[in-house]
């Protein structure tokens, strides 16, 4: 059970897209990932495959993730 008072009593769960997405754009500040290695990145924090799937499909739409220009960059 969480604590009655403190900090820990008034933070909520993260949100799993707030939290995909943070990962995101931190993997994409340091360099260009592919969406499998973005993937891999929200999967080793536990985000739901369903949110990291959306969240990625939408990096794409807007042209965040790029896998055929990222596999011509290597």
């Amino acid at each position: 059970d969480p604590p009655a008072r403190g900090a820990a009593a008034q933070d909520p769960e993260p949100d799993p897209e707030q939290v995909a997405r943070t990962i995101a754009l931190r993997q994409l500040s340091a360099a260009p990932r592919s969406r499998a290695q973005l993937a891999d990145a929200m999967a080793r924090k536990d985000v739901p495959e369903a949110v990291a799937e959306a969240v990625l499909d939408r990096f794409t739409e807007v042209g965040l993730v790029d896998d055929a220009a990222y596999a011509e960059m290597l």
